[in-house]
């Protein structure tokens, strides 16, 4: 069986009416049937996006890039200073304070958690205080930067590319647009309820027929949920030991740099957790990212410890998602096996883009000529 893939163009005014999945018999039918696809979908764009198509040897799919911001916004605005890193850490708190942050669906909070690594990278060149604004559409979340530093493109969009690549992104003129669909592509075309939180609103012109001046972020909440036994129980424990022990690192060490045995100690829990973790094959993909993440760091060991003050945040969040992996996966219930996946990988790569020295040095080549996750 061979098929047809059609991202969905979540960034765009309104959505391409064709299916997202086409099965077909071989490969020869989905090529035929992929070009009268490819026609149609170029002429539905007008100007909105880009259809790409990528053949692979079970089928074919097809990629929606944006070519401009999408004008369907709702109408409220919320709007981010960033000047030094208090601010910055202002900016994170505000999305993952513990309670708030169970309000936002995945979608987002990776969103942010991106948003986060960019601004983080770019602030200590900045000349002036570098702006965000948080918008959304029906069907996506849309987040603009603006005021960067200039940085070489291709560094930044290495840094997009690893992060999420179900992330979109324009740049251009020191400007950041990046937007991010409501639905992840693992939850497909499922469907939840809505939960909504309030937000102070700067109220914008008008741009579509829905007037609505709320953030709605849904969650899963509603979904069957189940419990998950590939661990033993002395697995379990082991984990939360190393968790709770990763937790009071972090927070005894706060805003202050770590010493080389600190960080040597936060990398021996990263390896444990991880080591645990590879042993089932149901947690291995995870287990494998979170081990290339601590030989990252013990390869990076003095780009880390430069870093670590500005690296607090990101592995408190890293220790919080896998915290509530552990909790809803065994404790609790979970809607499916691998819904935080995404999330905890995206949070390793992000450490590691952070501290890699190539990455950096990709950064800031051609600085004076070049624009840029």
């Amino acid at each position: 069986m061979h098929t047809i893939e059609i991202e969905k163009n979540f960034f765009s005014d309104k959505l391409h009416p064709f299916p997202a999945y086409i099965e077909t018999k071989s490969l020869d039918e989905a090529r035929e049937l992929a070009s009268s696809y490819e026609r149609s979908l170029k002429e539905f764009a007008q100007g909105d996006f880009s259809v790409y198509k990528e053949e692979g040897e079970h089928g074919i799919y097809f990629t929606l890039t944006p070519l401009r911001a999408p004008t369907n916004y709702f109408i409220h605005r919320l709007s981010f200073s960033i000047t030094d890193e208090n601010d910055l850490k202002s900016f994170w708190d505000y999305f993952f304070e513990q309670s708030r942050s169970r309000c936002y669906i995945e979608p987002f909070k990776r969103l942010m958690s991106m948003v986060y690594a960019v601004v983080s990278y770019g602030l200590p060149k900045a000349s002036s205080a570098i702006f965000v604004y948080i918008q959304e559409t029906e069907h996506a979340f849309v987040v603009t930067i603006k005021d960067m530093a200039e940085y070489s493109y291709d560094a930044i969009k290495d840094i997009v590319q690893k992060k999420d690549h179900q992330i979109k992104y324009l740049i251009g003129n020191r400007q950041y647009t990046f937007f991010a669909s409501k639905v992840s592509k693992s939850e497909g075309e499922k469907k939840s309820t809505g939960t909504s939180v309030e937000v102070e609103n700067e109220i914008l012109p008008q741009s579509s027929a829905d007037s609505r001046a709320r953030v709605s972020f849904k969650d899963d909440s509603s979904a069957s949920v189940h419990l998950f036994d590939f661990l033993d129980h002395y697995e379990i424990d082991e984990l939360i030991e190393l968790m709770n022990e990763f937790n009071s690192m972090i927070l005894i060490l706060g805003q202050s740099s770590f010493t080389q045995n600190e960080a040597l100690m936060m990398i021996h829990y990263i390896k444990s957790m991880a080591k645990i973790l590879i042993r089932s094959h149901e947690s291995f993909s995870i287990g494998m990212h979170i081990d290339q993440m601590a030989d990252g760091l013990l390869e990076y060991l003095e780009s880390f410890l430069e870093r670590s003050k500005d690296l607090g945040d990101l592995c408190g969040a890293f220790n919080q998602d896998m915290t509530q992996w552990l909790k809803k996966l065994f404790f609790e219930g979970a809607p499916s096996l691998h819904f935080m996946d995404e999330s905890i990988i995206s949070n390793c790569q992000t450490i590691l883009t952070l501290i890699d020295p190539r990455a950096q040095e990709s950064a800031t080549e051609d600085v004076d000529d070049i624009f840029d996750f």
